[in-house]
């Protein structure tokens, strides 16, 4: 009899079980019904790649108004093609990277996307839904963000201004290489106006400007025209904006420095105040130079007609 009544408690529990089943079998393939009656477009992507313990994580996210994707990894942000996005949200063997959150946005929504929208207005409806401790943070997270990409940017450019300064100071470096051979052959002469250690009758000083500027106004006048060499060939290389140039060469003096150069030729700029950073070149006057050196070629080459007049008669001494 026991039996018999556990028989039918059983049954009972079991029919129950089986109409909860069917209902929740119902109900799960109804939850999704509403959402067939409407169309969503993929917004976002949020990939992994890695192992389930560790790894590395960023975002796609497509710009509605030209439809193309942007990956944001950290501080760095590209645009890809959607087959590379698929491609990377997929997974391919042994990459160990694939999808693990799709974001969908309604497909009204993503129509709205793609207009142009008043962003004031946009910007006011929202805030009217938020709660004010969020937009406080959101507003507090956007100056954080603006900040580190000033620094960011800054760092960059600083970056590429000591680049430039460094691509003058190799550049230099190669003339000043070639003028040491230089600079011995007029020391090796003598001075011929010196009778007490002229050891040859020519004047090296002839031979090139620069041994002209180092005979005459010493080698620091060489160093000064072979920097100023240097700076115009990079800027018309790497061209430069024309206020970036007092920074740059700022940063030039600092390497000339480290490397024991001489760099006086380069100054604090004028009307800044000291500390500004920005240096200038005090340029030589090359045209008057310039003037001088063939005034001292002409002078030679009169001398050279005169003796060899001379030589082929002395007696046109007095003509000559």
């Amino acid at each position: 009899q026991l039996l018999r009544g556990l028989r039918d408690v059983c049954r009972v529990q079991a029919d129950r079980l089986r109409e909860e089943l069917s209902r929740l079998s119902e109900e799960i393939g109804n939850v999704h019904s509403d959402l067939r009656q409407h169309r969503f477009q993929l917004h976002a992507i949020w990939v992994h790649q890695g192992i389930a313990g560790s790894g590395h994580y960023w975002a796609y996210l497509r710009n509605w108004k030209n439809d193309r994707w942007f990956r944001f990894d950290d501080a760095l942000v590209s645009e890809l093609t959607w087959e590379e996005v698929r491609a990377a949200a997929l997974g391919q063997q042994g990459s160990h990277t694939s999808a693990y959150v799709l974001v969908y946005l309604d497909e009204e929504m993503a129509d709205k996307q793609c207009q142009k929208l008043d962003q004031v207005a946009e910007l006011k409806a929202a805030e009217a839904v938020l709660p004010p401790e969020l937009i406080r943070e959101l507003r507090w997270d956007n100056a954080a963000a603006r900040e580190e990409k000033r620094q960011r940017e800054q760092t960059q450019s600083e970056e590429s201004l000591r680049q430039h300064a460094e691509a003058i100071f190799q550049h230099y470096a190669g003339l000043i290489h070639n003028w040491e051979p230089m600079k011995r052959t007029s020391d090796s002469v003598g001075s011929p106006h010196d009778c007490t250690a002229c050891k040859t009758l020519h004047d090296a000083a002839l031979l090139q400007f620069e041994l002209f500027l180092y005979r005459l106004h010493g080698e620091q006048k060489v160093w000064t025209h072979l920097l100023t060499q240097s700076i115009n060939a990079q800027r018309e290389i790497r061209g430069w904006k024309p206020e970036e140039e007092g920074r740059i060469l700022h940063l030039l003096v600092g390497t000339l420095r480290g490397q024991k150069c001489y760099a006086s030729m380069l100054r604090e700029k004028t009307g800044l105040g000291p500390n500004s950073g920005q240096c200038e070149l005090v340029a030589l006057d090359t045209a008057e130079l310039m003037a001088q050196y063939g005034a001292a070629l002409t002078q030679a080459h009169v001398i050279d007609v005169a003796l060899s007049a001379l030589q082929e008669d002395a007696s046109r001494l007095a003509e000559t």
